[in-house]
């Protein structure tokens, strides 16, 4: 099992970017792997069980995801669980404040282990070095993304 946690804070309204966060259609715009989401105009991030289908890019590969919220509360948290065939699932925690000119937001990843071998040494080796990439490069995104505010979504 692999869990990271980080934070950034930006220099917006939490609540304008928790809207532009949890839209779907913003997606590929920031986050890091994720190249593609299924019928964006139509896809819905915003309460328990809400699932939404994307495709995550790895090694040149392209493979099918889903991001199913677990809970969610307006502006302040959103955790989620995101599926990507043939990678553990991935357990998020998106956690919102306020603060002096901004907000701050913690993003905690974890994943459950596998069981057999090979399983095993990629969830050593590879997981968490692919985690830690994307969340990382998502937070610098979003510098760029927040750099002149909050775009419509």
């Amino acid at each position: 099992m692999a869990t990271i946690t980080k934070r950034r804070t930006y220099p917006v309204e939490r609540k304008e970017a928790f809207s532009y966060l949890t839209n779907p259609g913003t997606w590929p715009d920031y986050y890091s792997g994720i190249i593609e989401v299924d019928d964006p105009d139509a896809a819905t991030f915003a309460n328990a069980g809400d699932t939404v289908g994307f495709t995550y890019a790895l090694l040149g590969r392209r493979l099918p995801g889903q991001a199913t919220i677990d809970e969610v509360r307006e502006g302040e948290l959103v955790r989620h669980t995101a599926r990507v065939g043939g990678l553990p699932d991935v357990h998020q925690t998106w956690r919102y404040r306020d603060t002096d000119g901004g907000f701050e937001v913690e993003v905690t990843l974890e994943t459950e282990g596998t069981a057999n071998f090979f399983g095993k040494v990629i969830d050593r080796l590879v997981v968490p070095r692919t985690l830690q990439r994307d969340i990382e490069r998502t937070l610098d995104r979003l510098e760029d993304v927040f750099a002149l505010g909050v775009p419509d979504a």
